[in-house]
């Protein structure tokens, strides 16, 4: 858990080794499953025939999709954000880096995007509903575990490249106080091919 690099006695260390791990872990869970059941939700409930009947087409359905996606991220993290800041100011014995804060908050964001397009690509690709909770839940703890054993010795360190977790790891943020521009790059990528997917099978899929 990086406990070699940083101090559970400073508050940001202690932050980043207690609340940031829920943060992320558990906001990684809300993202996935919050996304991959917009669209399936819509079959699985039969109101995607109506839907569609009304004067939009599957790619507006998405964008809507995906734009109240964002918007629900967007309000669950900065009420996180904003709720841990305040415990912070509250509990401190002395003064910490808003800065790095702000990354950890960002960073915790960005993991939420990613998983949440993943997400969406999973509602398209499977059908039945229950299978793309299951898989979606699978998904998270999966690279969060992965995340964990890239950690345990450099044989496996290639696994942190699977693991969005690591992409965003409060120990590395905390010490080079930025999030690496390699992991800002995988994210984008994942997210553009995620989404961009999602439309073009979408717009494809048979709701037969």
């Amino acid at each position: 858990f990086g406990l070699e690099q940083i101090s559970m006695t400073n508050i940001m260390g202690f932050y980043a080794t207690k609340q940031y791990t829920t943060v992320t872990l558990f906001g990684g869970i809300y993202a996935i499953m919050l996304s991959s059941a917009m669209l399936s939700k819509e079959e699985n409930d039969k109101t995607i025939e109506f839907l569609l009947s009304k004067p939009v087409n599957r790619t507006d359905v998405v964008k809507s999709k995906l734009l109240s996606f964002i918007t629900l991220i967007l309000a669950f993290d900065f009420l996180i954000s904003a709720s841990m800041y305040i415990t912070l100011q509250i509990v401190k014995t002395q003064d910490f880096s808003l800065d790095i804060f702000l990354l950890l908050s960002i960073a915790a964001f960005l993991l939420h995007l990613t998983f949440g397009s993943i997400g969406f690509l999973v509602s398209v690709l499977v059908k039945s509903s229950k299978n793309v909770l299951s898989l979606s839940l699978g998904i998270v703890l999966i690279t969060y575990f992965l995340g964990i054993a890239s950690s345990l010795t450099e044989k496996l360190d290639f696994l942190k490249y699977l693991s969005p977790y690591k992409y965003v790891d409060a120990v590395a943020i905390i010490s080079n106080i930025n999030i690496e521009t390699k992991y800002l790059i995988i994210m984008a990528i994942i997210n553009v091919f995620a989404i961009t997917m999602t439309f073009l099978v979408y717009n494809k899929k048979d709701f037969a």
